[in-house]
């Protein structure tokens, strides 16, 4: 994550990808997207060949694709807001605070600078995916927080309830590590 990142992110209240994340992030978009293409297909093949067309089937799967498309772009954009926790005690605590709650979930750290961690979770084949990313960034007193199927592994078209639970989970340790209190701010 670049610092440019950081900051764009902050702006918008939206995680920002780079760009091979964001094919992997909306690889389901793109797919949906084939059902668009193939009555294209299937309609152009069946006019230059001159043959009978059932139009209104072609323009069903088309349509059906487009409104799939844009569900699935609606959804995925959805999924990078950031949760925002104002903390009650200055950024390098929270950075620190932070810190020990990752190591003591035992999620593994991919990155992190001195305002932000992005962190790895694998809860097991049995959890239904291939895993999550847990981005928090730190600015001012205020943290944000995203968890999202984890772009560096394959498209996944839900995480079967695992980015609401390392969030929740994430807040929770640091509530315990922190000894203080978490005000949450409505997003």
């Amino acid at each position: 994550m670049t610092q440019n990142q950081v900051e764009k992110s902050i702006i918008t209240g939206n995680l920002q990808l780079s760009t091979n994340h964001k094919f992997t992030h909306y690889g389901v978009l793109l797919m949906s997207l084939a059902l668009v293409v193939v009555p294209l297909y299937v309609i152009s093949e069946k006019l230059i060949l001159n043959k009978p067309l059932n139009l209104g089937k072609a323009l069903f799967f088309f349509f059906l694709g487009i409104l799939s498309a844009l569900f699935f772009k609606w959804l995925q954009t959805k999924r990078l807001r950031f949760r925002k926790i104002v903390m009650s005690f200055p950024k390098d605590e929270t950075f620190a605070i932070a810190n020990k709650a990752i190591r003591k979930l035992e999620w593994k750290i991919s990155s992190k600078d001195h305002n932000y961690i992005v962190a790895k979770v694998y809860n097991g084949w049995l959890s239904g995916g291939w895993g999550e990313q847990v981005t928090i960034i730190m600015n001012n007193d205020t943290i944000y927080i995203n968890s999202i199927c984890d772009p560096d592994k394959k498209s996944c078209l839900t995480s079967w309830g695992n980015n609401r639970k390392n969030v929740q989970k994430l807040i929770n340790e640091m509530r315990t590590i922190g000894r203080e209190h978490l005000v949450l701010t409505k997003t």
